[in-house]
């Protein structure tokens, strides 16, 4: 009978992939925008509402939301430009990177056991006895290295398909930037090793220039691609046949120049846009002890997670001193097992150990610009290594079928099956709770009822559709838990402003100024505040000070403006409303207002510009003026 071409395998490999990843994630199609990043990064995000030259080049040219991630934004670009306002198809976008990402693991598995394949030793044909005897064949492996290795790829791609640790990136639009991380990283990598293993060959630089183009891709969808040049050395230095012995350590080094430059431009920018991140509110009062604990706790948290993934949720609470501790005693553990392995030949261990210690480095400490130290989303790159891993098991395991035969495929592929499947059904479970931002929080809530923080992102949700008393319920709730929650003091203003009571609005705006005295937006709304009472000496010095705090926002200015306006200093105002612009190009508030002040200055070409520029923006009153004057925009 003729063995199935190996072609087939990799279709039905592909096309299971992307079967599971439909029947597991098709429901997030029709979920919401979340008020959970959505609105900052898509649907209330103006600059990537427009796709043109100058909003590539603005995206481009500074970081955003404490982050430098153009690349990300370009791809919520072109799905506003495709999709619109609608949801599903920012989803579907994600859905599909994440169906590709999958399948570049296959690929990146099968690759890597290619390379790590030893030579059969098995002797397949017996010799005659007699020289002029037929010879006597033997039996024929049942399974063959490639097919083991397909098998084994299969199974690491499909776990990290459906694991339910995938559900955040795949079902939040906003993260968006790690699938894209992964899909660059992924093809970076590939393309290292493809040159790893031709450096004498033809045309083997194509594969560096590739992998470098890919990595530069990858940092521009997130600063933390820049561990790339450390996990290739790893894989000059663990991998089998790799480079040949007149290659030196020098020149494997000197290759890896480029690579390095290109990090240290992003980590750069990374730390330039990362001004105003501090020390997660969950971690910030821990002790000494716990500091140190910290980095070992937060690498043994993925892995016990993918291992056993139960009760996820978007935001975890610290751990109990006795769990950090045994975390660092797992850690060291499994470190010193990888090392001993690699001592005895064994090096999968270690290339895999070490690439996940350097991926998963940069959210160990609690520094975040986010809201938490740990979150699902950090793992998306870091667990393909351990998943590949689990591969090669899967793969030694199958190589057994050449002498046992049959038997050991049923008996090791319906284990495997259930695992996958068990596997899909803890996501299919996971993923309802991404369908609103009121059920993602209400979950969190129910899941870690001492934390603040999901309070307060509810009440956030809540106070977004108009119900502005439960809004301040939870805030209070979350105040409650953390007295200094400056955040939750921050939007308790917002409801009460809401709610047209600005005395109250500017009590706890105050307050949460009180509390984080690098708050800037509170003290842009209580300079507001000031400003609409008369006192504008007072919100022109709350404007200075959000300024101070964190000039890439252009809110202070545009507000510094009005006031400036509001005290007759016209040209004080035009600077500030061009800062303001400068800041935000699609700010068409401020081109409108700056149209004011250019009339009131007697520069009637430059009022029309500034209203033009607004108008096609798409700001109703700019519009209606120059209408009304009979100028087309």
């Amino acid at each position: 009978m003729t063995p199935p071409s190996r072609k087939w395998y990799w279709l039905v490999s592909v096309l299971a992939l992307v079967a599971l990843q439909a029947l597991v994630f098709a429901p997030s199609l029709d979920f919401e925008f979340l008020k959970y990043d959505d609105d900052v990064y898509v649907y209330e995000n103006a600059n990537i509402q427009t796709l043109n030259a100058e909003s590539i080049a603005w995206m481009f040219a500074r970081p955003y939301y404490h982050a430098y991630t153009p690349l990300a934004l370009l791809s919520h670009a072109v799905d506003y430009r495709v999709w619109g306002d609608s949801p599903r198809g920012h989803h579907l976008t994600n859905v599909v990177l994440h169906a590709l990402n999958s399948i570049l693991v296959l690929l990146f598995g099968v690759q890597l056991f290619q390379i790590t394949r030893k030579e059969d030793k098995g002797v397949f044909v017996q010799a005659p006895a007699n020289p002029g005897a037929q010879p006597v064949a033997r039996s024929r492996p049942k399974v063959s290295y490639e097919t083991a290795g397909i098998v084994g790829a299969f199974f690491a791609a499909a776990a990290f398909s459906v694991h339910p640790m995938r559900v955040e990136s795949v079902a939040w639009i906003s993260d968006r930037k790690d699938l894209l991380l992964a899909f660059f990283v992924l093809l970076s990598v590939m393309a290292y090793l493809a040159y790893h293993h031709r450096r004498e060959r033809k045309h083997a630089m194509l594969w560096y220039l590739a992998s470098l183009i890919a990595f530069v891709f990858a940092a521009l969808s997130k600063s933390v691609a820049v561990i790339i040049p450390v996990i290739l050395i790893f894989f000059d230095a663990l991998l089998p046949n790799g480079p040949a012995k007149a290659t030196t350590r020098k020149s494997l080094l000197l290759e890896k120049v480029p690579f390095f430059l290109v990090s240290f431009v992003f980590i750069a920018v990374a730390m330039l846009s990362a001004r105003g991140t501090r020390m997660s509110d969950i971690v910030a009062d821990f002790t000494l002890l716990q500091d140190v604990l910290l980095p070992f706790y937060s690498v043994m948290f993925y892995p016990a997670k993918m291992l056993w993934p139960v009760q996820l949720t978007p935001v975890y609470g610290p751990p109990e001193l006795p769990v950090m501790i045994l975390a660092a005693v797992l850690c060291i553990g499994v470190t010193a097992l990888a090392i001993i392995a690699a001592r005895r030949g064994n090096r999968w261990w270690l290339l895999a150990w070490l690439s996940y210690l350097v991926a998963i480095l940069p959210t160990t400490t609690g520094l975040s610009a986010g809201i938490q130290p740990w979150a699902d989303r950090y793992s998306y790159l870091p667990v393909v290594g351990l998943m590949l891993l689990a591969g090669a098991g899967v793969r030694a395991l199958w190589r057994k079928v050449e002498v046992r035969g049959a038997l050991l495929v049923s008996s090791t592929a319906i284990p495997l099956i259930l695992i996958v499947v068990a596997l899909a059904g803890l996501s299919m479970r996971q993923l309802p709770m991404w369908q609103s931002g009121e059920m993602l929080w209400r979950h969190a809530i129910a899941g870690a009822p001492e934390l603040p923080r999901p309070y307060a992102n509810l009440g956030v949700v809540l106070d977004s559709k108009g119900d502005h008393g439960s809004a301040l319920g939870l805030y209070a709730k979350a105040v409650e838990i953390e007295p200094g929650y400056a955040d939750a003091l921050y939007n308790a203003g917002v409801a009460y402003e809401a709610m047209e009571f600005p005395d109250s609005a500017a009590l706890f705006y105050a307050r949460a100024i009180a509390a984080d005295s690098m708050h800037d937006d509170a003290c842009v709304n209580l300079g507001n505040l000031h400003v609409r009472a008369g006192n504008l000496d007072e919100g022109i010095r709350l404007f200075q000070r959000a300024m101070t705090i964190d000039d890439s926002n252009p809110d202070p200015y545009y507000n510094m403006g009005i006031a400036a306006f509001s005290k007759g200093e016209r040209t004080r105002a035009v600077e500030c409303f061009q800062a303001a612009v400068n800041r935000a190009p699609r700010h068409a508030d401020a081109y409108h207002n700056m149209g004011v002040v250019y009339l009131d200055l007697g520069d009637g070409d430059a009022a029309l510009e500034c209203f033009r520029r607004a108008a096609r923006l798409g700001l109703v009153d700019s519009q209606n003026l120059l209408q009304s004057r009979g100028y087309t925009w």
